[in-house]
């Protein structure tokens, strides 16, 4: 199932549409994928919202796309903006493949 967040349906901001699906996300209302993982991530990485940062990377070993490297990449950017290095080369450390991007 395909991330169901679209402009069309929420004419908001990235970061109000991220709040207003994350409770759905929770209960499997709406499907997560790598693509809104590494968006959401990011977003929070921009605004330094480690705790929001926290809470996807949660969702991101719950859904099993941790092991994914552009959402690898994005918590370590995420944890060196928010000046958690040793999580950030933690997270580098637990990436299962490496490449370019991270």
């Amino acid at each position: 199932m395909d991330t169901l967040i679209d402009v069309r349906l929420f004419p908001h901001s990235l970061d109000d549409r991220l709040r207003l699906c994350f409770p759905l996300m929770e209960q499997g209302f709406v499907g997560v994928d790598v693509r809104f993982l590494s968006q959401a991530v990011s977003t929070c990485r921009s605004k330094r919202d480690l705790w929001g940062g926290i809470q996807y990377h949660c969702l991101a070993i719950t859904t099993g796309f941790i092991a994914n490297v552009y959402v690898g990449s994005s918590l370590i950017s995420l944890y060196s903006r928010c000046a958690l290095l040793d999580d950030a080369y933690r997270e580098f450390e637990e990436m299962p493949v490496r490449k370019v991007v991270s």
